[in-house]
């Protein structure tokens, strides 16, 4: 009896059905699959599905998100300064009377899932692993189509600025990134595959 536990992919649209099937049934989904793994007797056959509408850009998001950011945090907002860099979401730097803060307004109805980001949060926290603090997040329609997050900003720069700078060489830069993700890929979790 085939057993098929489908899993929603939200970077890539797609739904995975995973389990024991056969090749004929393999072979079936292929005109439809992204990604069909012939060799093994378990095939993961990737469907796609309707594009989600994406909530793109636009200046009301700049006016909108020191109010909306104010109101969950109940804190006064002194600038908002969008950050361009954001490639996934609407990125926003908000200096308030709690200090500096990052915003994201998410641009996706399925990204990131419900609940991954707290999650991710709790594991990080648990084993002392430094990483911005979550500060808010919603996925209600209250402020913006998809809702918003709100995380402590930590100032700094990123690698490749710290590397062109001469702040770190790249040889450390690495070393140091290395030991921080051996870390993360160091906690366990009850299942494998996607979480």
């Amino acid at each position: 009896r085939e057993t098929k536990q489908d899993v929603y992919h939200p970077l890539h649209n797609q739904i995975e059905c995973a389990g024991p099937v056969g090749r004929e049934r393999a072979n079936a989904y292929s005109s439809n699959s992204r990604h069909t793994h012939r060799e093994q007797p378990h095939f993961l056959i990737m469907r796609k599905l309707p594009a989600d509408p994406i909530f793109g850009y636009h200046p009301d998001i700049d006016k909108k998100i020191g109010p909306a950011a104010a109101k969950v945090l109940h804190t006064d907002i002194h600038t908002v300064t969008r950050i361009e860099k954001g490639v996934v979401n609407h990125v926003y730097k908000i200096e308030s009377s709690q200090g500096p803060m990052i915003a994201r307004v998410f641009s996706r109805k399925r990204w990131p899932e419900e609940q991954k980001l707290q999650w991710i949060e709790a594991k990080l926290t648990a084993h002392q692993i430094p990483h911005a603090k979550l500060k808010y997040i919603s996925r209600e329609a209250d402020y913006f189509p998809y809702g918003f997050m709100v995380v402590e900003y930590i100032d700094g720069q990123d690698g490749a600025e710290a590397i062109q700078s001469g702040i770190i060489s790249a040889d450390k830069f690495f070393e140091q990134l290395g030991a921080l993700l051996r870390r993360v890929h160091d906690i366990s979790i009850a299942q494998f595959g996607q979480v």
